[in-house]
């Protein structure tokens, strides 16, 4: 996946001064109503509280300069590492368009 030199969006919404965010590229997704639409992805290291690994999905939304945030996946602790191989397998098993 390529990466910008910026992420897509803004992250103040969800990511605290402190915390650590990589953004890990677009990919198709199937919500929970079973529609496949483009998101993109962010790692989250959240710090208060103790660490909590976030993995953010960010869609558009129905209306100009909006968007939704939605919360695909949480890990108690540094899990890096473990969230971006579970969004890898969930990306190998999705079906092509």
């Amino acid at each position: 996946m390529a990466q910008p030199q910026q992420p897509p969006h803004d992250l103040g919404l969800f990511v605290a001064e402190g915390e650590e965010a990589e953004w890990l590229g677009s990919l198709p997704w199937r919500d929970r109503l079973g529609r496949v639409t483009e998101g993109d992805f962010y790692l989250v290291l959240h710090r208060r509280g103790g660490f909590w690994t976030h993995l953010y999905r960010v869609a558009d939304a129905h209306g100009a300069h909006s968007f939704q945030v939605f919360l695909e996946r949480a890990v108690a602790g540094d899990a890096r590492g473990e969230a971006r191989h579970w969004l890898l397998q969930q990306a190998a098993a999705w079906p092509r368009r």
